[in-house]
C-alpha cells in the first residue's frame, strides 16, 4: 500500500504531481464532485478542481517523488 503524505507540497513535488496526473499511464486523481469530476491541478497547499471549490490536501508519497516515471518509458 502506498504511503499518502500531505501539503503543503514542495515545488518539486507539485511538478511531480501534476506530470503523473498528465501522463497518459494513470488515471489521475478527479475533483471529488459528483457533477464536475474535472482532473485535479496540484500546487503547494495541495489538489483543486479548477471549475469548483473541491480541494484535496493529500497525494499518494509514490506520485509527488517521481518514482512513477520509470513506468511510463
Amino acid at each position: 500500500m502506498s504511503n499518502q503524505i500531505a501539503a503543503p507540497f514542495s515545488d518539486d513535488q507539485v511538478a511531480s504531481l501534476n506530470a503523473y496526473q498528465a501522463s497518459d499511464s494513470f488515471h489521475p486523481f478527479t475533483c471529488g464532485s459528483l457533477e464536475c469530476r474535472e482532473v485535479l491541478q496540484a500546487d503547494s497547499d495541495g489538489w483543486s478542481c479548477a471549475k469548483c471549490s473541491y480541494r484535496q490536501d493529500w497525494a499518494h508519497e509514490f506520485m509527488a517523488d517521481w518514482s512513477w516515471k520509470p513506468l511510463t518509458e
